[in-house]
C-alpha cells in the first residue's frame, strides 16, 4: 500500500493517500486492513434437535486505513491543518456517502465507521475506519 495511490473522495474536502508531492498521508500495509462481515442465519429446527444453518451472505465491508501523516512544510501549524482536514473529510462521511479509489481493486462506496485518531507529538500517525455497504467484490 505504501506505494499505491488511493484516493478519498468525499462532499467535504478530499485525501490523497501515498501521493508524491505537497502533504503526504502515507498508508502502512502493515496497519490497514479490508475485513468484509459474514451475515448468517441460524434458526431453531422446528420439533427436533439441531439448527437450520441458511447459506451465508456478505455483509459490510471494514476498511481500516493508517499510516503517518507528513506535511510539506514540517510544523506544528502544518501538521494541525492536515489533521483538520481529515475531520472535515469525516464529518462529510457522517452525512453523505464517500467514495474510497485503489488502483488495482477498484472503488468503493463507503461512510465513516469510526472518527479519525491522531498519535504522536511531531510525527503524526492516523487511523481512520470506513464501512461499505456493499462491499462487491473487494
Amino acid at each position: 500500500m505504501w506505494s499505491e495511490q488511493q484516493t478519498l473522495t468525499t462532499a467535504g474536502p478530499g485525501l490523497t493517500f501515498n501521493a508524491t508531492s505537497g502533504d503526504l498521508w502515507f498508508l502502512d500495509p502493515e496497519q490497514c486492513s479490508w475485513t468484509p462481515d459474514v451475515r448468517l442465519t441460524v434458526d431453531e429446527a422446528p420439533r427436533s434437535n439441531g439448527a437450520i444453518i441458511f447459506p451465508p451472505l456478505k455483509g459490510a465491508g471494514h476498511l481500516r486505513l493508517a499510516g503517518r501523516m507528513l506535511p510539506a512544510t514540517d510544523t506544528p501549524s502544518a501538521r494541525d491543518s492536515m489533521a483538520a482536514s481529515m475531520r472535515a473529510a469525516a464529518d462529510a462521511l457522517m452525512s453523505s456517502d464517500g467514495t474510497y479509489s485503489h488502483p488495482d481493486r477498484g472503488s468503493l462506496t463507503v461512510r465513516l465507521e469510526v472518527y479519525p485518531a491522531f498519535g504522536g507529538a511531531f510525527r503524526k500517525d492516523f487511523v481512520l475506519v470506513l464501512i461499505a455497504a456493499d462491499p462487491g467484490s473487494w
